[in-house]
């Protein structure tokens, strides 16, 4: 075999592999099952919890009125209030692992136009962060909306992979 050849099989081969790699990257493996869900990609997991919110929207009665508050932190009910007025929910997230992790947010239901959720962030190893999630019901109607919030977590499997949350 000629230098050429050996070259090109080598450069094919690098090719092959490559996509192979991608597909051992794109692939996942579901090990559990709803609310949580975790994923197992070669050099990612993803760890989503689903919780379930609502709120109920009504009119202005004159005089003395109800306020629905829910303080279970596990609970991202908002309670009942009258339509064009806001509330806000905190949140505290912990990083347990030993790498850094990027969180992301998601907002599904006829409540998620209404919903104001943060920005995805990085949580470095062993802190934790307070964020806020703000349902404004401006130019909402009365009635009930629900939905559900996500939480996708990504855990890079190997720090030196810390530098690519950013991206994904």
């Amino acid at each position: 075999m000629g230098h050429t050849t050996e070259i090109l099989l080598i450069g094919i081969t690098i090719v092959i592999l490559f996509f192979i790699g991608s597909g051992l990257l794109l692939l996942p493996q579901r090990v559990s099952t709803e609310p949580f869900e975790q994923y197992e990609f070669f050099l990612f997991s993803t760890e989503t919890t689903h919780y379930p919110t609502n709120v109920t929207l009504f009119a202005s009665t004159v005089g003395n009125r109800t306020i629905e508050v829910t303080v279970d932190r596990w609970n991202l009910n908002f309670g009942g209030f009258e339509p064009n007025e806001s509330a806000t929910r905190g949140i505290e997230f912990e990083n347990p692992n030993d790498v850094m992790v990027k969180a992301q947010l998601f907002a599904f239901g006829n409540i998620s136009p209404y919903l104001i959720l943060p920005e995805d962030f990085l949580i470095g190893p062993g802190l934790s962060k307070n964020i806020s999630l703000t349902l404004d019901a401006k130019g909402a109607v009365s009635g009930n909306y629900s939905g559900t919030i996500s939480v996708r977590v990504v855990i890079p499997r190997f720090s030196a992979l810390e530098g690519v949350l950013p991206l994904l």
